[in-house]
C-alpha cells in the first residue's frame, strides 16, 4: 500500500509546499496542511470521501482530465476526506520571499477564496491553494 507521509514544517524562510498540475495549471499545497497521500484504487478501498480538485473549483465548462490521480488528505482533519488531485511532484521548497500576493478579484470571487498566493517554478506560475478553506 503506497502511505507517503507528506507532512513537512516550514523552515524560516521557506514554506516546503506540493506541487501537482491540472490541464498543466500547476497548484502548490504547503506540505504541512497535507497529512498523506495514496493512490485512487486506494481511497475507494478505504471508502474515503473524496472531491475532485476541479469540482471544487470553477473550471468554466472545460473538460479536465486527469491522468495519474492521486488522493491527499488534510493534516490532522476530524473527518477524512480526499481531494483528488493530478501529477503530483514531491515537495519543493519555495522561498518565502518568492511568494506573491494574488490580485483583489481572488478575494472577490467566492470560487477563487481557496487560492492564497502564486509563486514561479522553473518559468511557470503556481497558484497556491489553502487546502483547509479547499476542503471545508
Amino acid at each position: 500500500m503506497v502511505d507517503k507521509e507528506l507532512v513537512s514544517p516550514s523552515i524560516g524562510d521557506a514554506l516546503d509546499i506540493l506541487v501537482f498540475s491540472i490541464n498543466d495549471c500547476l497548484y502548490g499545497i504547503d506540505g504541512t496542511q497535507v497529512g498523506r497521500m495514496v493512490m485512487l484504487y486506494e481511497a475507494e478501498q478505504e471508502e474515503l470521501p473524496v472531491r475532485w480538485f476541479h469540482q471544487s473549483l470553477t473550471f468554466g465548462h472545460r473538460d479536465v482530465d486527469y491522468r495519474n490521480p492521486r488522493v491527499i488528505t488534510l493534516s490532522g482533519g476530524d473527518e477524512p476526506i480526499g481531494l483528488i488531485i493530478d501529477h503530483p511532484r514531491d515537495l519543493v521548497r519555495v522561498a518565502i520571499k518568492s511568494i506573491c500576493p494574488l490580485p483583489s478579484i481572488f478575494a472577490k470571487l467566492d470560487a477563487l477564496h481557496v487560492f492564497w498566493g502564486g509563486t514561479v517554478l522553473d518559468g511557470k506560475i503556481v497558484l497556491l491553494v489553502d487546502l483547509f478553506r479547499l476542503l471545508r
